[in-house]
């Protein structure tokens, strides 16, 4: 029991973890690739993300800006006639300016 005292309680008590090396870097590589093709990705992809939005907005306007052309007449006098029916079933007619007149 005395052999284990100061340590973690682990087996092979007397041993310890080696000293880890020095991280060998290399100044002219990110994450494994050239510093220049890390770059490029990176300005690509914020070119990207920038670039996204804008051409949807830009859709969106030129959308926007185009005339309603209906593919047939609509149908006013009925619409008009629906409603006025509906109101006048349901007694908001008489208490409107309209009805009144």
């Amino acid at each position: 029991m005395s052999d284990l005292q100061g340590s973690s309680g682990a087996v092979g008590a007397g041993r310890t973890t080696a000293a880890p090396d020095v991280l060998n870097s290399d100044p002219d590589k990110i994450l494994g690739v050239p510093v220049w093709v890390f770059a490029a990705v990176v300005g690509l992809l914020c070119m990207l993300l920038m670039m996204t939005p804008l051409c949807i907005w830009l859709r969106r306007m030129a959308n926007l800006s185009k005339n309603y052309v209906p593919s047939e007449q609509p149908d006013v006098d009925g619409f008009v006639r629906e409603v006025v029916l509906k109101a006048e079933a349901c007694g908001t007619l008489n208490v409107s300016r309209i009805g009144r007149t």
